[in-house]
């Protein structure tokens, strides 16, 4: 009878402390020549509607296909905790549509990713203000080969210092493995490292490894893109 009664306390407990491994993200893109009245429309909803609960870190895109749009990211949190997370209330929505959405052209790449801590070399919540995402496509019934490659790479990038957070796209598109390099030291960071990464991932997995590496990752994935992305602190939540 007291291990059942302390099963039942420690219940709450362990719904509390389920792993907030899920981020909500979409983007955004101003109308042409409205990215002011935008950035001004945004700041306020921001601060009527995104300061407890549901509070947002919200992106510049400076290069690649998207750039000028923004990056919004809420999270992370569990499953159950999204399923929980205060509605969207009809207050807001208004305040949204008349206030913000008049200033968006369009809205894209809305969905949930899952952060693979396995993976990774910095920890979910260790963010920096500048970071390079990089989307790759996974072929169908590649998905374990994927993962190979990832865990591969995940040693080049512990020899070269690389603060990287893998994440994998859930329900939300096709199958899409994403890497967030978070550059807590700046832009400096990208300063002649491209060669040292190459070094490291041979010395981390075998002298030929990097020409196997290359075939197998052809072989693995659709394609891939790159971003680079600046955090906006005036528009996020405070």
């Amino acid at each position: 009878m007291k291990k059942v009664l302390l099963l039942l306390m420690f219940i709450p407990v362990l719904a509390f402390t389920q792993p907030k491994e899920v981020i909500s993200a979409f983007r955004v893109f101003p109308v042409p020549g409205k990215a002011l009245e935008f950035k001004k429309a945004l700041i306020a909803h921001v601060a009527k509607f995104h300061t407890t609960e549901r509070k947002w870190r919200i992106f510049e895109v400076m290069t690649g296909p998207d750039a000028g749009a923004f990056h919004f990211v809420e999270g992370p949190g569990s499953w159950e905790a999204w399923e929980k997370s205060p509605q969207i209330t009809d207050l807001h929505t208004s305040d949204w549509d008349k206030t913000v959405e008049v200033f968006i052209s369009k809205t894209t790449s809305s969905g949930y990713s899952t952060y693979q801590a396995g993976m990774s070399t910095a920890k979910q919540t260790d963010y920096a203000d500048n970071i390079i995402l990089t989307h790759m496509y996974i072929k169908p019934g590649k998905i374990d080969k994927a993962w190979d490659i990832i865990e591969k790479m995940k040693k080049g990038w512990e020899l070269s210092n690389q603060s990287m957070a893998v994440y994998s796209a859930s329900f939300s598109g096709e199958p899409q493995i994403i890497t967030s390099r978070r550059l807590k030291g700046g832009l400096k960071e990208l300063d002649g490292k491209s060669s040292d990464f190459v070094d490291n991932f041979r010395k981390a997995n075998g002298p030929d490894s990097w020409a196997s590496f290359s075939n197998n990752y052809e072989d693995t994935f659709e394609r891939r893109w790159s971003e680079m992305l600046m955090l906006r602190t005036d528009l996020s939540s405070k």
